[in-house]
């Protein structure tokens, strides 16, 4: 079946680069910013390599690699209930140590970054700890368990105000 019809011709063609059905092959999927028959180009490529799913972006010739930013809600909670966001903001507060993040998204695998950040007050509903009083403590994930949550910890528990947070996962 061709997907170029003679009435018309279409700028843009949706296809499989290579496996089909029933194939072993793994499917690969390119979408093209820009692609000249000279071998020059900047696509997206969404595909496997072995049992690892793969979403990059690829260039070769005078291509320019691009940066690749996924983008997605963030879950804003004080107390750290986040479903199955990856990104967000949480506290750790006042007098406490710790904040258990519940999500799903968690893997064996993850790396989670940490990061104080004191302008999250408005998102968080809370005036946050200053840097000024956060600069001895550090904040790192103690714990995590795959499908159900992370826990942070700090080494110095906030004084007066909550310290603001926030989280990244990333597999």
């Amino acid at each position: 079946m061709s997907l170029i019809s003679k009435a018309f011709a279409p700028d843009s063609i949706f296809g499989r680069d290579k496996g089909q059905v029933g194939d072993l092959d793994p499917q690969q999927y390119m979408i093209c910013k820009t692609h000249g028959n000279n071998g020059n180009f900047e696509r997206l490529r969404l595909g496997w390599n072995a049992n690892v799913a793969l979403v990059r972006t690829e260039q070769a010739g005078s291509g320019t690699l691009r940066p690749l930013h996924v983008i997605g809600a963030n879950c804003v909670s004080s107390g750290g209930t986040c479903g199955a966001n990856t990104t967000g903001f949480v506290s750790i507060a006042a007098a406490v140590t710790t904040v258990t993040v519940s999500s799903t998204e968690v893997t064996a695998s993850s790396v989670i970054k940490v990061q104080f950040d004191e302008s999250l007050g408005t998102a968080l509903g809370a005036t946050c700890n200053t840097a000024a009083a956060s600069q001895s403590a550090t904040y790192f994930v103690s714990a995590g368990t795959a499908g159900t949550s992370f826990t942070i910890k700090t080494s110095s528990a906030p004084a007066v105000n909550p310290a603001c947070l926030s989280f990244a996962i990333v597999d």
